[in-house]
């Protein structure tokens, strides 16, 4: 059986990006990497909330007793999308460019369905992933190769942002 702060941590995670996006997901975590870092080089908030699970996704994924567990973590954890939404509004500084290069796994962490914590029972099994994205940035005439950490989490099929 998993740990519980390991089970937690996961519900909080995939609770902090419900609230009101359209989501969808991406395919695979490179496609999600690249689409954040796109979004965020637009400054396209309706795009960065589009990568988090919607609350009928995560009210899918999990069969809970106590309702009051999954709309704590949705009140308390929402800071993460929060904060995803203030960085893509900010954009780029006039005059730099930014260039995705890649993605690359640090971690995966699986929860097998059935997984139960705090009355709440996972129905299908997801996967935390954690990971650098790699990109360029060019101001004038420097270029910096750069990374920056995410963590996505795969449910069914498709991959959702979680936090950057």
């Amino acid at each position: 059986m998993m740990n519980k702060p390991l089970l937690m941590s996961a519900l909080l995670f995939v609770a902090a990006g419900c609230a009101g996006s359209s989501g969808g997901g991406k395919n695979s975590s490179e496609a999600l990497a690249e689409a954040t870092l796109n979004a965020l080089i637009k400054g396209d908030s309706d795009e960065i909330g589009a990568l988090f699970p919607t609350e009928n996704v995560i009210n899918e994924l999990f069969d809970c007793e106590n309702q009051d567990t999954l709309k704590e973590m949705y009140e308390n954890l929402n800071e993460g999308k929060e904060k995803a939404l203030k960085e893509a509004k900010k954009g780029l500084p006039e005059g730099m460019t930014v260039k995705y290069t890649g993605f690359e796994t640090s971690n995966t962490e699986t929860m097998p369905a059935g997984t139960e914590d705090d009355g709440c029972k996972l129905k299908t099994d997801i996967s935390m992933i954690r990971g650098k994205v790699s990109f360029e940035v060019t101001m004038g005439d420097k270029i910096e190769k750069e990374t920056e950490r995410i963590e996505t989490v795969k449910i069914g099929e498709k991959y959702y942002l979680v936090e950057m």
